[in-house]
């Protein structure tokens, strides 16, 4: 260890020096801060031991990208996804890391069947520009600061601190650059090239493409123009009440709890007065990841969003490219997409909004309930008697799948499950004084029936009680207890 010079804290202090001391972090073993943890402070020991921070810097182990402070600390980080060989449609396996990246990207990002234009933008000539309100500086400094400060960056490497640090000393500089951008209706390019990392889902085969989970790392300073933009088009669609009250994800005054109580009350109404429903639990493939763009901009048009808006967004979708640790070609030569909402962006969460409002009024019935928060899709279906709600949730399900298929998307039955909760009485199950499950198919393949059925964190049961939900605490609080 080195010596423990007796440093002055107080230099240390300032904002840009702050953001010194939490990069410092990324750097420190195990070891060295068991040992910080006996100073008499965290920043007088950090000093002791190293001297000063700004001649810390990044190690190659721990970019950035890979993990933040706490991570390191705590001993929980974040290990890169090894990354398979895949399995082509042609039963072929990827022979290269450059052509297992490249598949996974044709795969998950390439619309075939689009016309989206993937030229580079054209700036747009300012006489035709409508009308637009100037970007404030208080919009500036709300979105930099509702990001959070352990945010990974984007390929630049550039983190929140030192830009909240710019936008509060000088704040005219990203002001006038944010204002050129809206005059221009330009988002440049280099915001729009995407880092992906990949994390590996849970009992799935690696050789399948479908147990990667990419997370898209974007430059903050192209986020901080999203998240303008962003919240521009929702506050447009707020006031105008352009959006359906069913969808309650990632909507202002709208939450998780609000979704359960909703459905919880639309059952037990319909058993107070002696109905049958139907819940059905879908599973949208690929949701964000398969979104068209052109549906997304005609979206943007129904629902009457202003022009200028609107060219920032075709900006923003055009010419999007990707590149990836887990392929060296890429670094240099970054991939086209033309399709997909990033997961990490601030628009991802709008854009699939966008994307699902109609089905709300096309199944809208006094029998059918659709209830949505974010890609999950929930539909209750209720009538007088069991062959009733079959036929009325069959149609349903009829009227959905070619709704999905036209948007490009598809619902994995397999994946999908069903909980019918019959009339109080007469819910004890097939021969044992009840009723049979219905029959429901979607596109000719059965939906299963079960007993429980879990949205949104809680298990339901068909006899609208909460033992069962209880039972799945208990149980994982005892897992947790004995790991």
């Amino acid at each position: 260890m080195s010596s423990l010079p007796n440093i002055d804290i107080r230099p240390f202090r300032h904002h840009e020096d702050r953001f010194n001391r939490n990069t410092w972090f990324a750097t420190i073993d195990g070891d060295s801060f068991t040992s910080l943890k006996t100073a008499s402070t965290l920043e007088n020991g950090l000093l002791r031991l190293h001297g000063n921070w700004t001649s810390l810097s990044w190690t190659e182990d721990f970019s950035p990208r890979r993990c933040g402070p706490y991570k390191i600390i705590s001993g929980k980080k974040l290990r890169p996804t090894t990354f398979h060989s895949f399995r082509k449609t042609n039963g072929e396996l990827t022979k290269t890391a450059d052509e297992t990246f490249a598949y996974f990207i044709s795969q998950k990002y390439l619309d075939t069947t689009s016309d989206t234009d993937t030229t580079p933008f054209e700036l747009q000539d300012s006489g035709q520009q409508h009308y637009y309100p100037l970007i404030s500086m208080v919009e500036i400094s709300s979105a930099i600061r509702t990001m959070g400060h352990k945010k990974a960056p984007g390929p630049d490497g550039i983190m929140r601190n030192p830009i909240l640090f710019l936008n509060d000393e000088h704040p005219v500089i990203l002001n006038n650059l944010y204002n050129a951008c809206l005059f221009l209706g330009y988002f440049p390019q280099a915001w729009k090239i995407g880092h992906i990392i990949f994390l590996q889902k849970k009992d799935k085969d690696p050789r399948d493409i479908t147990s990667l989970r990419p997370i898209t790392l974007l430059n903050l300073f192209g986020k901080i123009l999203d998240k303008i933009i962003v919240n521009r088009i929702t506050y447009h669609l707020q006031v105008t009440n352009r959006l359906n009250d069913s969808q309650f994800g990632f909507r202002w005054g709208k939450s998780c709890e609000e979704a359960l109580r909703k459905v919880k009350d639309i059952l037990h109404k319909s058993r107070l007065v002696n109905n049958h429903s139907i819940v059905i639990s879908m599973d949208i493939e690929g949701a964000f990841d398969n979104a068209s763009w052109d549906i997304i901009r005609e979206s943007l048009k129904e629902k009457e969003v202003p022009p200028y808006l609107r060219t920032m967004i075709h900006s923003y979708l055009c010419s999007r490219k990707v590149s990836s640790d887990a392929s060296p070609q890429s670094l240099i030569d970054p991939l086209q997409i033309t399709r997909g909402c990033p997961q990490g962006s601030n628009s991802g969460p709008l854009f699939w909004i966008l994307y699902m409002d109609p089905i709300f009024s096309i199944l809208k019935d006094e029998n059918v309930h659709t209830i949505a928060y974010a890609d999950d899709l929930l539909l209750i279906c209720t009538s007088t008697s069991r062959v009733k709600v079959e036929n009325i949730t069959n149609r349903a399900l009829e009227t959905l799948h070619t709704w999905i298929t036209s948007r490009k998307l598809n619902i994995a039955p397999k994946k999908s499950a069903a909980l019918y909760v019959a009339p109080a009485g007469r819910n004890k199950g097939a021969g044992k004084g009840g009723v049979r499950n219905p029959a429901i198919r979607m596109d000719g393949n059965h939906i299963l029936f079960k007993n429980t059925l879990k949205f949104l964190g809680v298990t339901f049961n068909r006899h609208l009680t909460w033992v069962d939900h209880a039972k799945s605490i208990r149980d994982k609080v005892l897992s947790k207890e004995r790991n």
